[in-house]
C-alpha cells in the first residue's frame, strides 16, 4: 500500500523515540518570546522544529506560532495530523493570541474528526477547520498550535460518517461500489510530534458544510 504520509519528515519513527526528543526539550518558553513561523498557501511539521516547549494551562508542549494575516477579512485553515502506526498522533488545539500574546479563543475537539485510510493510500489522519473573522475579532493576531491533551493521554475522537468506496472481485475483476459508513470512534494515544500540515483555505477550498468549521 502506498503511503500519502511525507516520509521525508521521520514519519516512521516510534512513539518512544519521540518522548525522548521531547524529554529533554527546556521549559516553558513565554508565549511573547516565541519563535515564528512563516506560512504561504500551507505548512507541514512535526512540531520539533522549535528548540523549546511552552505551557498552556496544564500541558507542556511544542508549539508553532504563525502570524495571521492583517486582511479584515473571514480567514479559513485546516490542520490535518496524520495517524502514525494506526496508534499515536499529535493532537492540535490551536489558540488565538492577540497583539500581546493572551489567549484569547481555542479550539474545542468537538470539531476534530477522523478520516480512515482510502482504497489506495494509507493516508489516516485526524482533520478540523476553523475560521477567524477579523472583522468580529479585529484583535486576533497569530494563532499558535499546540497539543490539546496531556502527552501519552488516550484521546477518543470521531470518525467522519460520510460514506465510503469498497473494492471487491467478481470474476477476476475489481468492482468498486459506495456504502454508508457507520460512525465509529478511534483511541489514539496523543504524542508529543507527529505529522502535521496546516493549509490556508479560501472561500472555494474551504468546507462546503459550514458546520464542520469551528468559527474563532
Amino acid at each position: 500500500m502506498t503511503t500519502k504520509i511525507p516520509n521525508n519528515l521521520g514519519s516512521e519513527r516510534t512513539y518512544e523515540l519521540r518522548h525522548e526528543t521531547y524529554k529533554i526539550k527546556p521549559c516553558c518558553t513565554e508565549l511573547n518570546a516565541l519563535k515564528q513561523s512563516s506560512i504561504n498557501d500551507s505548512l507541514t511539521v512535526t512540531m520539533e522544529e522549535n528548540e523549546d516547549l511552552i505551557q498552556v494551562g496544564s500541558i507542556k508542549s511544542p508549539y508553532q506560532l504563525i502570524k495571521l494575516d492583517d486582511k479584515e477579512n473571514v480567514q479559513f485553515y485546516s490542520v490535518k495530523s496524520f495517524y502514525l502506526e494506526h496508534k499515536f498522533a499529535f493532537i492540535p488545539m490551536v489558540s488565538v493570541l492577540d497583539s500581546s500574546f493572551n489567549i484569547i479563543k481555542q479550539t474545542d475537539l468537538e470539531y476534530m474528526r477522523y478520516k480512515h485510510q482510502d482504497l489506495v493510500y494509507d493516508d489516516s489522519h485526524f482533520w478540523m477547520y476553523f475560521s477567524i473573522d477579523k472583522k468580529i475579532s479585529p484583535e486576533a493576531h497569530y494563532i499558535l498550535i499546540h497539543s490539546a491533551k496531556e502527552l501519552g493521554a488516550t484521546v477518543s475522537i470521531n470518525s467522519d460518517s460520510y460514506g465510503g468506496a469498497q473494492m471487491t472481485m467478481i470474476g477476476g475483476q475489481p468492482i468498486v461500489y459506495h456504502q454508508d459508513a457507520a460512525s465509529f470512534k478511534v483511541n489514539p494515544v496523543a504524542s508529543p510530534s507527529g505529522v502535521i500540515i496546516i493549509k490556508k483555505l479560501d472561500f472555494w477550498s474551504k468546507p462546503v458544510n459550514d458546520w464542520v468549521i469551528q468559527p474563532l
